[in-house]
């Protein structure tokens, strides 16, 4: 892994790579931060210009890969779309703070066994699985839902 440094000596992206055998790396996954740390004089400002940032990145995002599943989780806002290739495109938003995260299709075949791979367990133990990344999939009082 590795992270960019650009201005406010902040972190503003990282790069997982994984190792594919030999000299061959992939990258797995990357998470971008469209804006930066803004200081706290113009903070209140700050926040409705990234939510206009936000939504033309989405009307962007849009025009190429057609309507994504939009949620709110946590307060984070954000925007998924699941490309034809599995790729996952994922753009955030909370307060002043806007990112975009792209996961790779071997990384989302991961992801996926890893949710059935609880899942079983879960089951085989009687009693529901929670997504942690997603709490409120379950009703606590119903888990058959």
């Amino acid at each position: 892994m590795f992270t960019t440094d650009h201005d406010l000596e902040e972190k503003d992206a990282s790069f997982t790579t994984v190792e594919a055998g030999g000299d061959t790396r992939t990258v797995s996954s990357f998470h971008l931060s469209l804006t930066s740390r803004i200081p706290k004089p113009v903070r209140a400002e700050a926040v409705p210009t990234a939510g206009r940032a936000f939504d033309a990145y989405v009307e962007a995002l849009t025009a190429v890969y057609g309507q994504g599943k939009r949620s709110r989780n946590r307060g984070v806002l954000s925007v998924k779309w699941t490309l034809p290739s599995d790729t996952l495109v994922n753009i955030g938003t909370i307060g002043r703070v806007v990112s975009v995260d792209v996961n790779s299709p071997a990384l989302n075949e991961i992801a996926r066994g890893e949710a059935q791979y609880f899942a079983e367990i879960a089951d085989e133990n009687d009693v529901p699985y929670i997504d942690i990344d997603n709490p409120d999939s379950i009703d606590i009082d119903n888990p058959d839902s």
